[in-house]
C-alpha cells in the first residue's frame, strides 16, 4: 500500500513539474530612465530569447511610474539583451526566471565609469514602490 501511494505521489509531482515547465507565464518587465531631463531619453531595444520585446524611446515618466509591459515566457533560463544605438551600449545577461519573478531595467548614469549605462535585475513577488 505504501509503495503504491509513493508511486502515485511521485507521478503526480512529475505531472506538476511538467505542467509548470511547459506553461507560458506572463512575466512583468519594468523599464525606467533615471537620468534627469533633457538626457533622459534613449532609444532602446529589448530582446529576450532572440525575440524583440520592446523597441522604442525610453524616457523618464513624470508621474514616477516605470514603463510596464508583460511578455509570456516559460520557466527557465532566458537570454535578455538590451541595446541602444544612440548611446552605443549593449548589455546581455542570461537569467533564470521562475513564475513569480519580474525584470527591472534602468537607464542611468554610471558614476564609476562616468558614462550612461543600463542596469538589469530581477525581483521576486510583486513590484512595488517603497
Amino acid at each position: 500500500m505504501k509503495k503504491r501511494l509513493s508511486i502515485l505521489l511521485l507521478f503526480g509531482f512529475s505531472l506538476l513539474i511538467i505542467f509548470a515547465g511547459l506553461t507560458k507565464w506572463n512575466f512583468d518587465i519594468y523599464m525606467e530612465s533615471t537620468r534627469l531631463p533633457p538626457k533622459d531619453r534613449v532609444d532602446i531595444k529589448v530582446i529576450i530569447d532572440n525575440q524583440v520585446i520592446f523597441e522604442d524611446t525610453l524616457q523618464q515618466n513624470l508621474a514616477g511610474f516605470p514603463t510596464h509591459i508583460t511578455h509570456p515566457m516559460r520557466i527557465g533560463y532566458h537570454t535578455v539583451s538590451i541595446s541602444s544605438e544612440q548611446e552605443n551600449i549593449c548589455l546581455e545577461k542570461k537569467m533564470f526566471l521562475f513564475f513569480n519573478n519580474y525584470l527591472l531595467l534602468y537607464y542611468s548614469f554610471d558614476e564609476r565609469n562616468n558614462k550612461p549605462s543600463f542596469f538589469l535585475d530581477k525581483g521576486k513577488g510583486h513590484f512595488g514602490f517603497e
